[in-house]
C-alpha cells in the first residue's frame, strides 16, 4: 500500500512538473537562437554583441566600442532586424502610445527610436511592444528606459 501511493505520488509529481520544465528549455532554445541571429547581424558589420537584453520577443545589443546597436524581433508572422550605427546618430528617445480604455490607460506601442544627425535621413524605430502582437508587458518598459539612458551617455562622449 505504502509503496503504490508513493509510486503514485512521484508519477504525479513528474506529470505535473514535466510541462513547465519543457516550457523552460523551449524559452532557452529561443533565446539562444535569438542571440545566434544578433550575433551573426554582428559579426556581418565586423562588430562583436558585448551588451544585451533579452525580453519577451526581441533582443537588442551593442558594441559600445564600434558604437553600433542591434535588433532583432520575431513576431507572430515575420521577424524584423535593425542596425544603427550611432556614428550617424543625435538622439534616442522612447515613444509611448497609449490607449484609453475606460477609466485606465495601457501602452499600445512602444518604440525606441534614433534621431539622425543629417536631418534628411529617417529616424529609425525600434517597435520593443506592440498590444497587437503581446497582450501585456513584461518588462519591455525597463529594458526601453535602461538604453535610451544608455545610448544617450554613450552619444554624448
Amino acid at each position: 500500500m505504502d509503496l503504490g501511493s508513493g509510486l503514485i505520488g512521484g508519477l504525479a509529481i513528474v506529470l505535473i512538473a514535466l510541462p513547465f520544465l519543457l516550457i523552460r528549455r523551449n524559452q532557452n532554445k529561443n533565446k539562444a537562437k535569438m542571440y545566434d541571429i544578433l550575433n551573426a547581424l554582428a559579426q556581418q558589420h565586423e562588430t562583436i554583441i558585448e551588451k544585451f537584453d533579452l525580453a519577451g520577443n526581441f533582443i537588442i545589443g551593442t558594441d559600445p566600442k564600434h558604437e553600433f546597436v542591434f535588433f532583432f524581433k520575431k513576431g507572430k508572422d515575420e521577424e524584423v532586424i535593425h542596425q544603427v550605427d550611432l556614428k550617424e546618430i543625435e538622439n534616442c528617445k522612447v515613444v509611448k502610445k497609449d490607449l484609453l480604455k475606460g477609466n485606465y490607460k495601457t501602452v499600445e506601442r512602444l518604440e525606441l527610436v534614433f534621431v539622425p544627425k543629417d536631418k534628411s535621413q529617417l529616424e529609425t524605430y525600434f517597435e520593443i511592444f506592440n498590444i497587437e502582437q503581446n497582450m501585456q508587458l513584461n518588462g519591455e518598459l525597463q529594458v526601453v528606459d535602461r538604453w535610451k539612458v544608455e545610448i544617450n551617455s554613450w552619444l554624448r562622449k
